[in-house]
């Protein structure tokens, strides 16, 4: 798990967006978009440093999310072991829907915004590192428009498709979505049924799985769907 919050720097600081390879602009621009509202989440509005830092193991976080989602008012949304409700969004590599990915595993990453600092270091993340050998079909998911997501990819060249959940219907349907506060970090792993096999919601939104944890989320989900 990456962090990317730094003690004593959370309020009023200029965020540096940790991407290896981003340029000095896509750091500007990142530490001018939303930051975080007083549950943790990033809102439109202030700033924050950010630095990555390695957090809990898998198992334990796919096996709080519903104790994390009482606490923070989370809809109770979707359990592992449900069907995953289905869905058409638009995307930035055309439009997505999930049950037309049934027979591989696909990964749906919730995600609060474009050009959030977390966020751009998040999904720059997988731009760096590579998502090789995933073994499954990755998708972030926000609220903002296909223009909005263009403009995000095309900044920083991102390599996961992003799809545009305007009305959060998704979200909600996922239990991701909180009023006043917007979409909550998330991740879901679906199986080839289109079972959720993996949920783990952020708690606080300031960390992300990185891709050595969707890789181990991917295998913990084949594991549990084998032991089924």
């Amino acid at each position: 798990m990456r962090s990317g919050a730094c003690s004593g720097e959370e309020h009023g600081t200029r965020a540096l967006v940790a991407c290896s390879g981003a340029s000095a602009s896509a750091m500007a621009s990142a530490s001018s978009a939303p930051a975080t509202s007083p549950e943790g989440d990033e809102t439109p509005t202030s700033e924050r440093s950010s630095r990555s830092a390695r957090a809990a193991m898998l198992p334990a976080t796919s096996s709080t999310h519903a104790s994390m989602g009482l606490a923070f008012h989370v809809m109770s949304g979707i359990d592992i072991g449900d069907q995953a409700p289905d869905f058409t969004l638009e995307g930035t590599e055309g439009p997505f829907t999930l049950s037309e990915h049934r027979g591989e595993i696909v990964v749906l990453l919730f995600y609060p915004g474009d050009e959030t600092p977390v966020c751009t270091m998040q999904f720059c993340s997988y731009r760096d590192t590579g998502l090789d050998g995933l073994g499954a079909t990755a998708v972030g998911i926000s609220a903002q428009d296909l223009k909005s997501h263009k403009r995000f990819t095309e900044h920083h060249g991102l390599t996961v498709p992003l799809l545009a959940d305007e009305n959060k219907k998704v979200a909600k349907s996922y239990g991701v979505a909180v009023p006043m506060v917007g979409t909550r970090r998330a991740t879901f792993v679906i199986d080839d049924e289109g079972v959720v096999r993996f949920k783990h919601v952020n708690r606080l939104g300031l960390d992300y799985m990185d891709a050595d944890d969707l890789r181990a989320a991917v295998e913990q989900a084949t594991a549990a769907k084998a032991s089924g």
